[in-house]
């Protein structure tokens, strides 16, 4: 109905788990390399996550690219017995039987095991699928285990892949499943999208559908976050009534009313539900009226005459929301330059910014466009040109030039020790935020790129106006899937391990080169220390920054180095 209006080939929201309108956030990217490990490996691979994250999406996105010389059986419906289990499993398997006498469980698998073997005997691999699996009753659940012991000396006949629910989680930590828990060679739970992965994720399901990716306004994408908790399925769900909300308007732009309102709609228990605990909080409002206009008809005048200024309370109070904890003040760095001193930022109020003149003012533009400017700008640093008018996503076009996109909210020493360009958020006077690239910084001025304008900037210009939140672009290390932590199985570990003995200057023993092991944990842990990072059990992208530094593997753009902006 809208596809013309918004000039979209195909819905961009549908619910359908179509592979090629996959995106790929950090969680599951990890998500289906351990999925894509499964094809390859024996035993057990675990991947749970709540309704609506995606699973089903990353399997039909598996399937799509297994090699030809792979059979595999998909269980949809695992609400079965351990009879018509094997029975499912023939059947998807092709394998045939007589289904006009009884056959025993021991016949199914008899013809399962012959079936494994002939196929293994001619060069070809057979997975298990089992989706779902969190309905399967224990006693099925024990029969799959069993059918891991079909095997020859060298390797196992069966693979089997077990997707489900966190049910499926408590379900294994029973006692009574505790066998086939321990043959689960790689798990991985599936969590909701962060906030910028929400933008990111809407961006490309519109540039997919061969839409503009800034359909959505910031705080639009922000208010579909909060309320669907970063769910997929639920920003589908909304995201499309708010598509048809807009067109019924006959607006080209979805703003947050229009997805409030399609929140309303498909989810109608937030709307107004007239309880005791809503007539209770009513009267209390009416409550404070009162005494409010008592307070001021005693107080006002008195303040009027003394020539001040009633107090404003601040109609937003955003809290710093920090996905990691702060990093420590940075240590100077061997170039000898001069790190930054930023201020600590202090949460302004709509007032205190709109009162006080600055050299940063948003400029005339929206703040999808805003966004977008800022990243061309972050990408120049580095030397690769980005326009921001093409269609594709800031991040998603980072993709394709083995850069990375990273969000977080930190301080101004947290930037320091980055030493990267980075995009800034800021906060006037305005609903929606704007972001500016800082391009260029030290102790007292910062070079700033706002909008297509290069200005010069104080700490003080930026103190009232900042809420902790950056982004920023980062080189992506070979082989690097997502945030590596301990028990990960991957080949992103071995270069994991090669840069830090790089870095420390010694090497460092394991067992298995692609386990992330204790060894490897006390290396990244002593290297941490060393940088002055905050020491956390994984490596993320300021780990990697500081590591793609100290081994100088690729030149990256540097805060402190000014950089030409110019056309």
């Amino acid at each position: 109905m809208y596809l013309d209006h918004f000039r979209l080939s195909r819905e961009p929201f549908s619910i359908a788990p179509d592979p090629g309108f996959l995106y790929l956030s950090a969680g599951h990217h990890e998500a289906l390399s351990h999925l894509q490990y499964g094809l390859s490996h024996g035993g057990f691979v675990l991947i749970t996550g709540e309704v609506g994250t995606g699973k089903t999406t990353l399997l039909r996105n598996l399937v799509r690219g297994t090699p030809d010389n792979m059979n595999i059986a998909f269980i949809l419906n695992p609400r079965l017995t351990a009879k018509e289990l094997l029975e499912s499993i023939c059947d998807e398997l092709a394998i045939q039987y007589d289904r006009n006498i009884t056959i025993s469980i021991k016949h199914y698998i008899d013809l399962l095991t012959r079936y494994l073997l002939q196929a293994h005997r001619s060069g070809r691999s057979t997975v298990l699928v089992i989706d779902e699996a969190q309905t399967l009753a224990p006693v099925v659940l024990e029969q799959i285990r069993l059918l891991t012991n079909l095997e020859t000396d060298e390797r196992k006949l069966l693979r089997i892949i077990l997707i489900g629910q966190p049910e499926l989680d408590e379900m294994l930590a029973r006692p009574e499943l505790r066998q086939l828990s321990q043959r689960i060679t790689a798990r991985y739970r599936l969590g909701p999208l962060n906030p910028a992965e929400t933008q990111a994720y809407v961006a490309h399901r519109l540039s997919t559908a061969g839409g503009h990716p800034s359909i959505f306004s910031d705080a639009a994408v922000r208010v579909l976050h909060k309320k669907t908790g970063g769910i997929p399925r639920l920003i589908n769900i909304i995201a499309d009534r708010a598509l048809l909300g807009a067109f019924a308007r006959g607006l080209r732009d979805v703003d947050t009313n229009i997805v409030k309102h399609a929140v309303f709609e498909v989810l109608p228990t937030t709307g107004s539900t007239w309880s005791w605990r809503n007539i209770f909080g009513v009267a209390l409002s009416v409550l404070a009226l009162v005494l409010v206009g008592l307070l001021t008809a005693r107080f006002l005048p008195a303040i009027f005459a003394e020539g001040r200024t009633a107090p404003v309370l601040p109609d937003v109070d955003r809290q710093a929301d920090s996905s990691e904890p702060a990093q420590a003040p940075a240590q100077a760095q061997a170039t000898g330059s001069e790190p930054l001193a930023l201020p600590e930022p202090m949460l302004p109020t709509h007032s205190d910014v709109a009162a006080r003149g600055t050299a940063v003012q948003r400029p005339p533009l929206t703040a999808g466009a805003l966004q977008r400017i800022s990243y061309a700008a972050l990408f120049k640093t580095g030397g690769v040109a980005y326009d921001s008018d093409e269609a594709v996503a800031p991040c998603e076009f980072a993709q394709r030039v083995k850069l990375l996109c990273a969000s977080r909210s930190g301080t101004w020493s947290d930037i320091d020790l980055l030493d990267l360009p980075v995009i800034l958020e800021l906060q006037d006077d305005q609903e929606a935020p704007f972001h500016v690239a800082m391009i260029h910084g030290n102790a007292t001025r910062m070079t700033l790129a706002v909008g297509t304008e290069t200005v010069e900037a104080s700490a003080e210009d930026l103190k009232a106006l900042w809420f902790r939140n950056f982004s920023f672009l980062w080189p992506q290390p070979p082989l690097y899937q997502g945030i590596l932590k301990k028990g990960d199985l991957q080949d992103g570990v071995v270069i994991l391990r090669d840069r830090l003995e790089r870095a420390l200057g010694r090497p460092i023993s394991y067992t298995i080169s692609n386990v992330f092991d204790d060894e490897l944990l006390d290396a990244l842990a002593e290297f941490q220390k060393r940088e002055a990072l905050s020491v956390e059990p994984n490596a993320g992208p300021m780990t990697w920054v500081r590591l793609v530094r100290v081994n100088a593997s690729r030149p990256i753009p540097s805060l402190r180095t000014p950089v030409d902006q110019s056309p």
